[in-house]
């Protein structure tokens, strides 16, 4: 209302000051020129704020991308063109974006001709996505699914809609695990063998995952100073644990204290 409708309204009113219905108030100088401009845009900047969808004001997932992303640009965008890489390498045309967030991945896997299913915990997030799904007409179906609770049979003899996990193992040729390993295993306290049984149960080929170290900032801040429970949290280890169901394809490092990895399941 204040700052589109009114105004048109004077504008169109119109005053003998001005043609457009406001009178001229020149500045001293340059200084109170920008001081004035600056005092506009902050204003403006908070009614726009206030007007944005509830993604950013109430996902958790949207304050991890815009303010608390832990990569920088170039970070970002090596990581990018790491899994770009492998699922056009691997030729993956089902994949399964575990905690994928507002859906980066799940958008550029469904570019690369792949059918996504995109699953996240926060449905904001899960909303973005199926936005952003709908707006490029990608094959993306994004689900509000916990991986840690997911969404279990329902219906008469719990045999009307069967768990989500019954209908997603072995449905796809790649899964992908990003930025979500270092919060199943601190926050949940899933040990980290039993992570890689789950994706072995759910890949039929790959598994594109990120190992993000106890010295990482954001693992510290989950970790909220109870790093002696996570002294076995190593490379090492996770590495060892990935070797119970896969061999390690490839693998890069993603940051200070991280690192991706593409895996290839060993009965494929």
């Amino acid at each position: 209302l204040e700052l589109v409708t009114l105004p048109r309204l004077a504008s169109a009113a119109g005053t003998a000051d001005s043609a457009d219905g406001y009178r001229k108030r020149p500045t001293r100088d340059l200084a109170e020129a920008l001081f004035v401009q600056r005092g506009v845009m902050r204003r403006l900047r908070r009614s726009l704020r206030r007007v944005r969808p509830a993604l950013s004001s109430q996902s958790s997932a949207a304050r991890y991308m815009e303010a608390d992303c832990p990569y920088s640009p170039e970070a970002f965008e090596a990581k990018l063109t790491f899994v770009r890489q492998i699922l056009r390498d691997r030729g993956c045309l089902s994949v399964l974006d575990v905690g994928c967030n507002t859906g980066t991945f799940s958008l550029m896997a469904a570019d690369g001709g792949a059918r996504v299913v995109a699953i996240d915990h926060d449905p904001a997030a899960i909303d973005h996505l199926w936005k952003s799904a709908r707006d490029r007409n990608a094959a993306v179906l994004p689900l509000v699914v916990n991986i840690v609770r997911p969404s279990p049979a329902v219906g008469w003899n719990n045999a009307e809609a069967p768990a989500f996990l019954e209908r997603a193992q072995g449905k796809f040729d790649c899964v992908l695990m990003l930025g979500l390993v270092h919060h199943l295993g601190v926050v949940e306290r899933i040990p980290m063998d039993r992570i890689f049984d789950l994706a072995a149960s759910l890949t039929t080929n790959s598994l594109i995952i990120e190992f993000v170290g106890a010295e990482d900032p954001q693992f510290r801040k989950l970790a909220r100073g109870r790093d002696e429970l996570f002294r076995d949290w190593t490379a090492q280890r996770f590495e060892s644990c990935a070797r119970r169901h896969f061999t390690i394809h490839s693998q890069q490092p993603a940051g200070p204290a991280r690192h991706l990895y593409c895996l290839k399941k060993e009965s494929f």
